[in-house]
């Protein structure tokens, strides 16, 4: 039994299985549904949307929200990502962590000189990393 009275289930288990398979990948919920359905796991929507959200307040997964606003996506949460910012290529969906010093400076500056406190975990920069597209999805 995990922390808090709360049980790891068989979903919470395929659910994890994908995202730590492509810890660099983002997945919508259709997503993940589509790739359990593939190898023959058929979990509700639902439960894929819940299971996601757990993760995510426990700290197993981390959300984005995509950048319309109009969806979240999911990946693997793995140690210490809530403090550094993210690079997320718009071409294959990656998720590059930035552990650099000039990202810490900036987010010291914007503190400093305009008062103003950055979430790392929360601040994803948007652009192109190099890949090839939709080969790189697999990474």
């Amino acid at each position: 039994m995990a922390e808090r009275g709360r049980y790891k289930t068989k979903h919470h288990d395929s659910v994890m299985e994908i995202l730590s398979e492509s810890p660099a990948r983002c997945f919508t919920v259709d997503e993940l549904c589509e790739l359990l359905n593939k190898e023959g796991r058929r979990i509700g929507r639902t439960t894929v949307y819940r299971q996601l959200e757990r993760m995510a307040a426990e700290g197993e997964a981390m959300k984005y929200i995509s950048e319309k606003g109009e969806s979240a996506s999911y990946r693997f949460g793995g140690g210490g990502c809530r403090l550094h910012l993210h690079l997320k290529c718009l071409d294959c969906g990656g998720l590059i962590h930035l552990d650099c010093s000039v990202a810490e400076d900036f987010s010291a500056h914007l503190s400093e000189h305009h008062a103003f406190l950055l979430d790392p975990s929360k601040t994803v920069i948007y652009g192109h990393c190099g890949c090839s597209g939709e080969s790189a999805k697999k990474r």
